[in-house]
């Protein structure tokens, strides 16, 4: 199955189980539904992310400097889970993880271009599932899902609870694409 399938199919999963409903977390669950059913590329995931993590807390003799190790290697994690688990294209994506404010928060910045084929996509399974929002809303929803669902696989991995705050998210429409800029923060929660 090519991505543009994978990607179609991911649309029309989260949107008939969420309707795009906010209320009583329907897109939260949909998305933890999404990553039940990806069981087989989320345990990959989880396994080559806990060898990088134990890798890295060996090379350094620690295990409490989570926002250093974000930062260092958090570009390469978020690229991955987008286009490993989900169905984001990897050479549509960017990354960064600039120094945080504190040495408990990270901050999070990614840019993704949907191409006019995934919009059309996104556009077709809104009609589909008679949801009458605009396709660049709801692109900028499933992607802000998606990267906030690595939370709970971070927060397994450092064996801390890890969460992901969105703080802002850009959108430009540019030669039929939709391009994404997110800027998030990270922290564990105490």
């Amino acid at each position: 199955m090519g991505r543009m399938d994978k990607f179609r199919d991911f649309i029309w999963r989260i949107l008939k189980a969420s309707k795009l409903k906010i209320e009583l977390g329907s897109i939260q669950k949909a998305f933890q539904e999404e990553l039940s059913f990806k069981t087989k590329e989320v345990q990959k995931y989880i396994s080559d992310m806990d060898q990088i993590w134990v890798s890295w807390k060996d090379l350094y003799h620690t295990d409490f400097n989570i926002n250093r190790f974000i930062e260092e290697l958090g570009p390469t994690l978020f690229l991955l889970w987008l286009s490993e688990v989900f169905p984001f294209d990897f050479k549509q994506l960017k990354s960064q993880c600039p120094k945080g404010p504190s040495t408990e928060d990270v901050l999070i910045e990614i840019f993704y271009d949907f191409t006019p084929d995934e919009l059309q996509i996104i556009k077709d399974n809104l009609i589909a599932h008679w949801i009458n929002d605009p396709e660049d809303q709801v692109a900028q929803l499933l992607f802000i899902e998606a990267v906030k669902s690595i939370s709970e696989i971070f927060s397994w991995i450092i064996k801390h609870p890890f969460k992901i705050f969105t703080s802002d998210v850009n959108l430009t429409r540019e030669n039929g694409t939709l391009k994404i800029h997110y800027f998030g923060a990270g922290r564990v929660v105490k």
